[in-house]
């Protein structure tokens, strides 16, 4: 089962834990930081002090984050916390997801649905 979510900036997604069997993570763009880690994977590990932060200039349309879970898996929840929660500072001068596509693919096919933060 593999998810892939375009977004605008951002992000920590929240997964039940029984998904963190080997998933793959992947995104278009990945900031790069010496203080920081912002790798796809960060959007994952349930904590809100970390997040995956894209680096295209500008607003980041377009930008996505994918994690293959590599079997079938069942998510009965999925929480999107959009912005960097690691600082007062960063949370006010960091833009945020304003809407999302959750796209995945399973048993009856491939399908979305787009979200409004």
């Amino acid at each position: 089962m593999c998810f892939r979510f375009p977004v605008l900036l951002g992000a920590l997604l929240l997964l039940p834990s029984l998904a963190f069997a080997g998933p793959k993570f992947s995104a278009s763009s990945q900031k790069s930081s010496s203080s920081a880690d912002y790798s796809p994977s960060k959007a994952f590990d349930g904590l809100l002090s970390t997040s995956w932060a894209e680096d295209k200039p500008g607003q980041g349309r377009g930008e996505w984050i994918q994690v293959d879970f590599g079997k079938d898996v069942v998510i009965e929840t999925l929480s999107v916390w959009g912005g960097d929660f690691s600082s007062k500072m960063n949370w006010k001068s960091r833009a945020r997801v304003a809407e999302a596509t959750v796209s995945w693919t399973g048993p009856d096919g491939p399908d979305e649905k787009t979200i409004e933060l």
